[in-house]
């Protein structure tokens, strides 16, 4: 059984923007797991379904590409703007330990 978040997950970082918007344009969602950790072990797990991601203006935010001295000049990523779905978020699983954040 899950349940509502009760504190605030944010902004999470996405991966590469361009395979990303080209899965987007093609509605192809996947369901986001969130795993908070802390030691290296898993604190809490939190699950956002495909369908709450769908037309969410702002979810996806795209990054700055990186500058022409990067090592990996033009690449853009792109970060998960979690407020905009917050209440949609539930929690799976959680842990007894306490989190110091």
């Amino acid at each position: 059984m899950s349940k509502k978040v009760e504190k605030k997950i944010g902004k999470l970082l996405g991966a590469a923007w361009r395979p990303q918007k080209e899965r987007l344009d093609a509605d192809i969602i996947f369901p986001l797991f969130i795993v908070d950790i802390l030691e290296g072990r898993p604190l809490e797990i939190h699950y956002l379904d495909k369908e709450s991601q769908k037309n969410v203006d702002g979810l996806f935010v795209p990054r700055k590409p990186l500058s022409k001295n990067a090592k990996r000049a033009g690449w853009q990523g792109f970060s998960y703007d979690l407020d905009k779905v917050q209440t949609r978020i539930r929690t799976l699983w959680k842990t007894d330990r306490q989190c110091s954040h």
